[in-house]
């Protein structure tokens, strides 16, 4: 009897979360398709993204289901069913923001009731391309995350900046605490490299 093949090793439910317009749907398209549109729609309700990719050093296959969730409270109701069973978390705010900022205490409230203490926490401060109206200051961040025992990167959707970085992070912690999984019958396809990529020379780095 032929063995049933092993299509993917890992299948990670991953969700982002955040105010409106902090750049959540951005972040999503430059990492999964590399594209960044600078008049992109606010995200109605819930959207589904889905990439593949292998782990270069085992050549073990990953798959993402990431959801976009909408941050309009009259979405609210829609978007909490993408909470139940994730295995990481983006929190996202917008460095020119401090009020984007201080609504993650909110965000995170809202989801302590799905997620577990193997659920992977990442913040992310997003537009860090844009020093000149920063609003929420690094160290604070940093503090912030430290707090809640979250990992912490800031990015720039815009430029491309530590996008791959904080995901690579996500994925890392996710295979290291999670065992091998049982064969599924799912396809994986498109399979691409993930390779640490090496840190922008800026400001140190939490993660």
């Amino acid at each position: 009897m032929t063995e049933p093949k092993i299509e993917y090793d890992y299948l990670f439910k991953l969700i982002c979360v955040g105010d409106p317009d902090v750049g959540k749907t951005a972040i999503l398209n430059r990492y999964v398709s590399g594209t960044y549109h600078l008049n992109m729609t606010s995200t109605v309700g819930i959207d589904l993204l889905v990439k593949r990719l292998l782990l270069e050093n085992t050549e073990e296959t990953v798959k993402l289901m990431i959801w976009d969730t909408a941050g309009q409270e009259r979405f609210r109701a829609i978007t909490t069913s993408s909470y139940r069973g994730v295995h990481g978390v983006f929190y996202v705010y917008d460095i020119t923001s401090r009020q984007s900022f201080e609504n993650i205490q909110g965000w995170m409230k809202e989801l302590d009731n799905y997620l577990t203490p193997n659920t992977i926490r990442i913040l992310i401060g997003n537009k860090c391309d844009d020093e000149s109206h920063r609003e929420v200051d690094y160290d604070d961040a940093i503090d912030f995350a430290d707090k809640h025992r979250m990992y912490f990167i800031e990015v720039s959707a815009r430029e491309s900046i530590d996008i791959e970085r904080a995901f690579y992070v996500m994925i890392r912690k996710l295979v290291e605490q999670n065992p091998k999984p049982s064969i599924s019958r799912h396809s994986a396809i498109s399979l691409v490299n993930v390779n640490e990529p090496k840190p922008v020379k800026r400001k140190r780095k939490y993660c």
